[in-house]
């Protein structure tokens, strides 16, 4: 029984991921991140279509097991954190941390 697509509908996904979120103005923030299956599967964000890119316009449900702030890349624009996200991991404050129990 897949709960995800009980709880949220038939398109539904539920994939593992990292994001990198930007506070905009005016409670607008904007995100660039990841998600990797295992070598050979197709990966449910892409919906079954082979063209290279895919816009979803949807919702996100976001179950964070580790939250970190930093300004450490501030002025590198989102597409150069996606390139490097891990100086934020390593000199940022950590906000959440559930894969050390705190």
């Amino acid at each position: 029984m897949d709960y995800t697509k009980i709880l949220f509908g038939e398109h539904a996904c539920h994939v593992p991921a990292w994001m990198v979120v930007q506070d905009g103005a005016d409670g607008f923030v904007s995100f660039v991140g990841g998600s990797k299956m295992k070598p050979g599967e197709q990966h449910p964000l892409c919906f079954g279509a082979t063209e290279t890119h895919k816009l979803i316009v949807g919702e996100l449900v976001v179950r964070p097991h580790r939250v970190t702030a930093s300004n450490v890349q501030q002025g590198s624009g989102l597409a150069g954190v996606a390139i490097d996200p891990f100086p934020i991991l390593e000199q940022g404050r950590r906000i959440l941390d559930l894969t050390h129990g705190s």
